[in-house]
C-alpha cells in the first residue's frame, strides 16, 4: 500500500504540492473536428451566443480547443477574453496558456508552472513555456516525449524545434534527437523541422560541416525557416 500510494503521489503532484493536469484535459490531438480546415475555420463562431446575448459554454470550449488544434493560439485566447463564462473558468488560464505557446512565446507563471516532472503532457507544455531550461533541471523526459508523439503532425512541426532547443540548453542531446525522431518518422513527411533540430544537435556536437550542409538545404528551399537556418549556418 505504501509503495502504490508513494508512486501515484510523485506522479500527481509537484514538488511544492500542485496537483499535476491530467492527460485528458491536454488531448489536443482529439480537439479538432470532422471536414476540412477552412470548414472547422468557419464554424469557430457558430452558435457562441444565444437568447439574450447568453454565451454558450459548450460551443465557446469546443471553438478554443479546436482553434488550439488547428495551432492558432491567439484566436483562441481571445475568445476566452471576450467571451469570459464562469462554467469554463477552470480550463480557460490552461487554454489562454496553450495559446501563447503555440505562438512561440513562453509563459513561465502560468497554468504549467512546475509541471515539469508530472508523468503526463504537462511536462510537454511545462518545458515549452519556460524561456530556458536549466542544466540539472527536473524533468519527466519520458512523459514530455510521449506528449510531443501524441501532438498532430503540424503541431509537432510547429514546437518540435523550440522543444530540442530547451533540451540542448540543458545539455540533454538524447532527448533532443528524440524529438527529431518523432519528427522524422511522421508518414507525411517532416519538412525542414527535422533539418533545424538537425543542425542543432550537429553544433552541439562539433559536427560543423554537417550542421552548415543541414542549414544550407533549408536556405535553398526558401522556406519557413530559413531565419534559423542561417542563425545556424553563420555558427557553424
Amino acid at each position: 500500500i505504501a509503495a502504490d500510494l508513494g508512486d501515484h503521489g510523485s506522479r500527481a503532484l509537484t514538488p511544492d504540492g500542485t496537483a499535476c493536469i491530467a492527460d485528458d484535459r491536454l488531448n489536443i490531438a482529439e480537439w479538432g473536428q470532422d471536414g476540412p480546415v477552412a470548414a472547422q475555420i468557419a464554424a469557430l463562431t457558430d452558435g457562441l451566443v444565444g437568447e439574450f446575448d447568453a454565451v454558450n459554454s459548450d460551443a465557446l470550449g469546443k471553438a478554443v480547443r479546436t482553434a488550439l488544434h488547428l495551432g492558432f493560439g491567439v484566436e483562441a485566447r481571445r475568445l476566452t477574453e471576450v467571451f469570459p463564462t464562469p462554467d469554463l473558468a477552470t480550463d480557460a488560464p490552461l487554454w489562454a496558456s496553450m495559446g501563447r505557446i503555440i505562438d512561440g512565446y513562453a509563459d513561465p507563471a502560468a497554468a504549467f508552472a512546475g509541471m515539469q516532472s508530472c508523468d503526463t503532457a504537462a511536462a510537454l507544455w511545462a518545458v515549452l513555456s519556460v524561456e530556458h531550461l536549466q542544466a540539472g533541471a527536473k524533468v519527466n523526459t519520458q512523459a514530455t516525449l510521449r506528449g510531443f508523439s501524441a501532438l498532430p503532425l503540424h503541431l509537432r512541426l510547429a514546437l518540435g524545434p523550440a522543444l530540442a532547443a530547451r533540451f540542448l540548453d540543458a545539455g540533454q542531446h538524447d532527448v533532443a534527437q528524440a524529438i527529431r525522431d518523432a519528427i522524422a518518422r511522421a508518414p507525411e513527411g517532416a519538412g525542414h523541422e527535422a533539418d533545424l533540430i538537425g543542425a542543432s544537435l550537429d553544433l552541439a556536437s562539433g559536427d560543423h560541416q554537417g550542421a552548415a550542409d543541414l542549414a544550407k538545404g533549408v536556405i535553398a528551399d526558401a522556406g519557413p525557416g530559413v531565419a534559423e537556418a542561417m542563425l545556424s549556418l553563420v555558427r557553424s
